[in-house]
């Protein structure tokens, strides 16, 4: 396995910028996610890194060697496809031997080669099927299979679970992440799925318009994001504008005075997670007037929101009860909702 260095990355399609500076790093057995929407520029990211786009500015270092215009098949790099993009023709093994073939290693070796991927995706005794006679799950594995054979340096994976139902994604995102670790594989994932980037990752590379907004751990770009983009990005967020008044105090532009704990005074936005907001009149430094507008049950905790007395509205992430005996507060109830100082961000 190799470590991978990206330095000041850039992808210009005419005037279009879709990768603009980027720059990053990747440790030996780390599993990286590139999170972001739709066309932020990580998926061109990653397959500039696998080679089947060519960069027009900066670097790709690759276990210390400059990798940016090396075709490629000259990279060692074991690419899983949104699609799979398995060969219907071919079988299983077949499928798994292709890019040995390719590196004309002899028959034996190929043979023990694919027999320890097939046994590693648990699918040993599926070799000679074809394609379409397996499950998603099933050519999920497949693709993996024929990405690990080869040893790597680096795995890349493009949307891998993307195909997949609910269920099996969750199934197939633990085998994955335990693999990697049991490997002990640099990985670089891409996905625009929140749930699936916190449960694989060692870090996150939130991106968005073809730049990174933060890298971080999943409790540090949570706990503390940037700026906008990232705090609405990762989890939900409520938001109030508006400017520091004093020290710390923040008034918002439907007139709230709030207090929180930390911040720079030119920030403008102030954010608070829906879970750190409670219902109910308290004497806590934020506790404000407002009516019950939405009820939204989701299972384990139940959303609400409340439209505050000053006309600003606030989204509220209350755990129920286990035994179910607590009933949701109706639409149109008066309430008041508070949180702590502590429970403030302010950001860009």
């Amino acid at each position: 396995m190799s470590d991978l260095r990206l330095e000041h990355l850039g992808k210009s399609f005419g005037e279009f910028r879709a990768v603009d500076d980027v720059s990053l790093s990747v440790a030996e057995g780390e599993l990286l996610v590139l999170l972001g929407p739709s066309g932020c520029g990580k998926t061109t990211t990653l397959r500039m890194i696998a080679g089947f786009i060519e960069a027009t500015t900066g670097r790709i270092l690759l276990g210390g060697r400059d990798v940016t215009y090396l075709p490629p098949y000259r990279r060692n790099t074991g690419l899983v496809f949104q699609g799979y993009a398995l060969f219907p023709h071919l079988s299983v093994f077949e499928n798994v031997a292709f890019g040995l073939e390719m590196r004309r290693l002899d028959r034996t070796t190929i043979k023990a080669k694919v027999a320890d991927a097939l046994r590693l995706v648990r699918l040993e005794a599926l070799g000679q099927r074809m394609p379409r006679q397996l499950s998603g799950g099933q050519q999920q594995r497949v693709a993996l299979a024929r990405a690990l054979v080869i040893a790597p340096d680096i795995l890349l994976l493009d949307e891998p679970l993307s195909n997949l139902d609910a269920k099996l994604r969750q199934e197939v995102r633990v085998e994955i992440r335990e693999l990697q670790k049991k490997l002990g594989l640099t990985a670089v994932m891409v996905t625009h799925d929140q749930e699936e980037a916190l449960s694989m990752a060692d870090r996150l590379v939130v991106m968005n318009e073809g730049r990174v907004q933060q890298i971080g751990t999943q409790r540090e770009l949570y706990n503390h994001p940037q700026n906008r983009f990232v705090a609405n990005f990762i989890g939900r967020t409520n938001f109030f504008e508006g400017a520091v008044t004093a020290p710390g105090r923040f008034r918002s532009a439907g007139g709230l005075d709030i207090a929180f704990a930390a911040g720079a005074a030119e920030r403008r936005l102030l954010a608070v997670r829906p879970e750190k907001i409670r219902l109910g009149r308290e004497a806590s430094p934020n506790c404000f007037p407002g009516v019950v507008e939405r009820v939204t049950y989701l299972g384990s905790q139940t959303e609400y929101q409340v439209r505050l007395a000053s006309g600003e509205a606030v989204a509220i992430h209350a755990q129920n009860a286990q035994n179910g005996a607590d009933e949701p507060l109706a639409p149109g109830l008066p309430v008041h909702v508070a949180w702590d100082a502590e429970s403030c961000q302010l950001l860009d």
